[in-house]
């Protein structure tokens, strides 16, 4: 798990040069790797992603974001990869998903675990 600060220098070609919070965390698990992150820029504006077995949910505190996301059409919502790249699609994610990621991280973690270390990652699952 990631709590903490990070620098968003680039969307696309667009120049941000910020810095930003952002929380994330990775769970490896023997029915596939996920990936979560919320990233705000300041309380009122966020971003969050979750991913997972191909599958990209997305959703923001920015309304035009979510309509953008929602109202694009199936095959626009694939990522187009290189030949041998695992392609993925992305859709709007319901608001209870990145409710239960923040509950998620209240919850006490042990700190001086290595969250990479086999016996821990059998023990989450």
């Amino acid at each position: 798990m990631f709590d903490g600060k990070a620098d968003l220098a680039f969307i696309k070609n667009f120049s941000v040069n910020q810095q930003v919070n952002v929380k994330a965390e990775i769970v490896r698990k023997r029915s596939g790797n996920s990936l979560e992150m919320l990233i705000e820029a300041d309380k009122d504006t966020w971003f969050f992603f979750s991913y997972k077995n191909g599958i990209m949910y997305t959703l923001s505190s920015i309304p035009e974001y979510n309509t953008l996301v929602r109202e694009s059409k199936p095959d626009e919502r694939k990522q187009k990869v290189r030949l041998g790249e695992k392609s993925f699609i992305y859709m709007i994610s319901p608001e209870s998903k990145k409710t239960r990621f923040l509950k998620g991280l209240k919850t006490p973690v042990e700190t001086n675990a290595n969250p990479l270390d086999r016996e821990n990652i059998e023990k989450q699952e």
